[in-house]
């Protein structure tokens, strides 16, 4: 990642400016782009993982982890494991 790469002294101005601008929505769908003097400037995920060096999963581990979690949930209740472990 090339983030610490990137910090550089900044304008608070400009940062206002851009935060200022940020959020615009169309029939209920963000724009992830602003103008910060007279400039577009393009801030969605293909954009921000290119200018920081991070690629873009196949599969969200997040998602991922959170249908193993579902997954097991319904397995312990479906096998009743702590009846098993009694029998055990």
């Amino acid at each position: 990642m090339r983030l610490n790469g990137l910090i550089k002294d900044a304008n608070s101005s400009m940062a206002v400016e851009f935060f200022s601008n940020a959020y615009q929505e169309t029939e209920g769908n963000p724009i992830f782009e602003t103008t910060v003097r007279g400039v577009k400037i393009k801030f969605d995920e293909d954009t921000l993982n290119e200018m920081l060096g991070t690629p873009i999963p196949a599969i969200c581990g997040v998602e991922k982890r959170r249908k193993e979690l579902e997954e097991i949930r319904y397995l312990k209740e479906e096998w009743k494991l702590e009846l098993i472990k009694d029998e055990l």
